[in-house]
């Protein structure tokens, strides 16, 4: 398999898909070839009938690849609920071996693939099966995404626990939201992030209020501010060691 990250958040609408598309972005920039990957996908739009994977295909714009999107998004469903029990709903269930196939097919046509969860680590994908299980079984490490809202630092601090204790590597921390005039509950976020996390905090992003510009000035803002320097690192050692067995 190539080499990926994965994406994953201390919590839902904490910002992962802009954050993925940040990252994305950002490595296009230095000349990769990106793949994307957001294996399920739950309380998705509908239209006509048909589930639109709305963050799946926010992702493949910012890759600016060919692959189609239901190699990207295997698993969509409308129902806002857990991915796990919105296949119940549907009739369906999550199988573990399309994720891993899918995964690995879309990382070997590509240099790096972001890979983005679903909520949080807990977040069943099938009665057996963790958000968790799955970062561990495609073997990524990660990047947990937070936010400034009230209880983020517990929530924050719990992921980087469940994460360190089932051996996954940490990149590090993404704020997002992070006011450009923080005030004490910012400032005490990325104090004690820091001080108990036992990992780096890469970047905050700003807080962006327009609407209309949210894209354009997020990616932005998050070029600006989130160090990718050790991510690119990985890929291109991953990449010098890949020549070194051919």
């Amino acid at each position: 398999m190539g080499k990926g990250i994965f994406i994953t958040g201390s919590d839902t609408e904490v910002g992962k898909t802009l954050c993925a598309c940040g990252l994305i972005e950002a490595l296009k920039d230095v000349g990769l070839d990106v793949g994307v990957y957001k294996p399920v996908l739950s309380g998705a739009t509908e239209n006509s009938g048909e589930s639109i994977p709305e963050d799946a295909l926010m992702l493949k714009s910012a890759s600016r690849n060919d692959d189609d999107i239901d190699l990207v998004n295997p698993y969509c469903f409308t129902a806002p609920v857990t991915p796990a029990h919105a296949a119940l709903l549907e009739g369906k269930r999550v199988e573990k071996e399309v994720l891993l196939d899918n995964y690995a097919e879309i990382s070997g046509r590509h240099d790096i693939t972001v890979v983005e969860g679903a909520g949080g680590l807990m977040v069943p994908i099938a009665d057996d099966y963790l958000i968790l299980d799955l970062i561990k079984d495609l073997n990524l490490s990660t990047i947990v995404v937070t936010d400034t809202a009230l209880g983020r630092i517990n929530h924050t601090l719990m992921t980087l626990e469940v994460l360190k204790l089932r051996g996954i590597d940490v990149i590090g921390v993404i704020v997002n939201r992070y006011p450009k005039r923080p005030k004490e509950k910012e400032i005490s976020l990325l104090k004690y992030i820091k001080m108990f996390g036992d990992t780096k905090i890469l970047g905050t992003v700003d807080e962006v209020k327009n609407i209309k510009s949210l894209y354009s000035k997020f990616i932005t803002s998050f070029k600006d501010n989130v160090d990718i320097s050790e991510i690119k690192e990985m890929v291109y050692e991953y990449e010098k060691n890949k020549r070194a067995c051919l």
